[in-house]
Formats: structure tokens, sequence, C-alpha cells
């Protein structure tokens, strides 16, 4: 019912220009990413999600309003990552000044468990309140554990994929970003806040993935 509040709507804590970012006035078009374990992705600063543990990596397609920066840190550092960044233009929401930041909802998390069902299709989307959602897929049968935040653990949910055979629009991976496809958009400004945070972080990717063979194109 338009006007009435509710408890999973993370969009409840937001002013007019905040509301502006996350709402999407445009098609959404989703931001493909290949993680391995121990890599988190935010969503502005209202959303992250953790890849806790898998035998392999995984593709996570981002659906979230184009306003919203997509950032891409290791699981270790997103702590100190979003208490950095949180209040910047790198995150976008929330935004202000320090009574307002203090004053806004920690996140908070819940963990999830999904199994793949094949490297061409979506096994479940994660929603992340009105922050968006991320639509993971995986070797089949594979278990995978996430953890997801939102401000005060409101809207974590999964649900079947609503786009299940997004990853097949991913095309080729990036030189340079071999985390993500030349089949997203945004990507400069979608990573220009990682980069600024860790000008190492593609190094030490690629060392870290040399010798996995035959998990993507």
């Amino acid at each position: 019912t338009p006007g009435l509040l509710h408890g999973d709507q993370t969009i409840n804590l937001l002013d007019p220009e905040e509301v502006h970012h996350v709402i999407s006035t445009k098609a959404i078009k989703p931001l493909i990413l290949y993680l391995r374990p121990g890599q988190s992705i935010f969503i502005g600063g209202m959303g992250r999600l953790d890849y806790l543990d898998g035998e392999h990596m995984v593709y996570f397609s981002v659906f979230a309003s184009q306003l919203m920066p997509i950032n891409l840190c290791d699981t270790h550092s997103a702590d100190s990552f979003y208490r950095r960044f949180k209040g910047t233009q790198s995150m976008a929401v929330p935004l202000g000044g320090p009574d307002r930041l203090r004053n806004f909802p920690e996140l908070d998390s819940k963990e999830i468990f999904v199994h793949g069902r094949g490297r061409e299709q979506s096994c479940r989307d994660v929603v992340l309140s009105n922050a968006g959602w991320v639509s993971i897929t995986a070797p089949e049968d594979m278990r995978v554990v996430l953890r997801a935040h939102t401000p005060g653990g409101a809207g974590i949910a999964t649900r079947l994929p609503l786009a299940p055979y997004t990853v097949r629009l991913r095309g080729k991976r990036l030189l340079g970003n071999p985390a993500a496809f030349n089949g997203t958009v945004g990507l400069t400004r979608k990573f220009k806040a990682i980069d600024s945070y860790d000008r190492n972080w593609k190094k030490r990717f690629i060392s870290r993935t040399r010798g996995l063979k035959g998990e993507g194109r």
C-alpha cells in the first residue's frame, strides 16, 4: 500500500536526495562479477554481500540503481572500507554530517546458504532490502555460504531468481579487471572507490586466481 511504512524497507531511513540515488528511474542493467571466497560487494552504503565459503569462484549479478556505486573489496577489510567511505560519494548513500551518520543504523547481517544449479543459470537472488539484489550463479550442487548486510539487518531475504539467465550476458573477462566482464556497464564509475582504497587489489587478485582453469570464459 503506498505510504505504508514497513520494517523491512530501509528506504524509510533516507531523505529525498538519498531516495533519488536508491530508486532507479531507468531500466536496471546488472553488473556481473566473478568472485572467490573472501570477497565482498557493497551496493552504496545500504547493502553488503560477503562470499564466505565455496569450492570454486562464483558469479554475482548485481541489480541496483545506476546511481548506486558498486564496490568490491576483500572481506577482511570490508569493515574498515565501510567506515572510511560511509558518508562520501564513493558510497553515495547515506550522506550527511557527523550527527546524521552517527544516528544512521549500523549494518547488521544474516548468514545465507544456497546451492548452485550450474554456471549458466542462477540458483537464488539475495535481496538487500531497497538497495537491490544479487543473483548467485554457481556450479551445480555446490554449496555457497554468504553473509548479507543491510542497515539494522532489515529486508534481507532470498527468492527464486527473477532473471535466472542474466549471467549469459557476461561476455569476456576484462583485462585489468579480472572480477568483471565486458558485458556489463558503468565499470569505470562503479570501481572507482575500490581503486582509490587499495591500488594493489588487481595484482593480489591475479596472483590468487592463477592456476584456476576452466572456471569461466
